[in-house]
């Protein structure tokens, strides 16, 4: 046979996927705080983000494929679990976002390993990513530091890279990263178009620690009530509820 009547096989074309990472406690607490500054008001306990809409609005303000070549989307939440969370979380499942949660602190009702799983997952996709040939983008909704370097590393190995954060509690560091591969937003912009505001009779809070840090909780806590459940009676001279 000729070489010219070699049978030769088209080139697949390179696949194209968008990796969407959300820290859920730090969009979710962090958006009540922008959304009374709009506002004006008080922090609002009724104040909830639709995720499907926020999904809308970075698929559309990511332009990750201008040409209009088709991709992939993938969606992953990291959150924690306080009591009767199952079923926030259940819902997300349901709409094909891949949910991560963690146990908070006993005592202090932080969250523990969700920046770390977040930075490690982020990584180790990067590098798969890479090693495969794929055409991928990431995007992070959270504003905090810690992801700075993450932020860096995956820049360097060819990946564009999207941040979505809140203005008031975006790291300065973010606003001095360069090049064309990043690029950053706030998500105060969109806030119209995916918030709103659900009513519902107030349910007696369970006092778990974790709260005043999750939505399952509709009790408007004091103050005094809100250091108690964030630092222990220790830190309040002792005083318990």
């Amino acid at each position: 046979m000729s070489p010219s009547s070699t049978n030769v096989a088209p080139s697949s074309p390179q696949k194209r996927v968008l990796r969407i990472y959300i820290d859920n406690s730090n969009i979710f607490i962090e958006g009540k705080k922008a959304h009374a500054e709009q506002t004006g008001a008080a922090i609002d306990p009724f104040w909830r983000i639709d995720f499907g809409k926020l999904g809308k609005v970075l698929h559309r303000e990511s332009m990750f494929a201008p040409d209009g070549e088709p991709f992939e989307v993938y969606v992953n939440l990291y959150g924690s679990t306080p009591p009767n969370s199952d079923s926030l979380w259940d819902a997300m499942r349901a709409h094909n976002v891949h949910v991560e949660t963690y146990d908070r602190q006993g005592v202090t009702g932080k969250e523990k390993r969700v920046d770390t799983n977040i930075v490690a997952d982020m990584v180790e996709q990067a590098a798969d990513d890479q090693a495969a040939g794929i055409k991928a983008g990431f995007v992070l909704l959270s504003g905090d530091l810690d992801f700075h370097p993450t932020v860096e590393k995956i820049q360097r190995r060819g990946f564009p890279f999207q941040l979505w954060s809140w203005k008031h509690c975006l790291a300065r560091r973010y606003t001095n990263l360069g090049g064309n591969l990043f690029t950053l937003h706030y998500l105060d912009d969109y806030l119209h178009e995916f918030s709103f505001r659900e009513m519902r009779t107030p349910d007696p809070c369970r006092w778990g620690y974790s709260c005043t840090y999750f939505p399952d909780c509709w009790y408007s806590h004091t103050m005094e009530e809100e250091a108690y459940l964030a630092y222990g009676p220790y830190n309040l001279g002792g005083q318990s509820f």
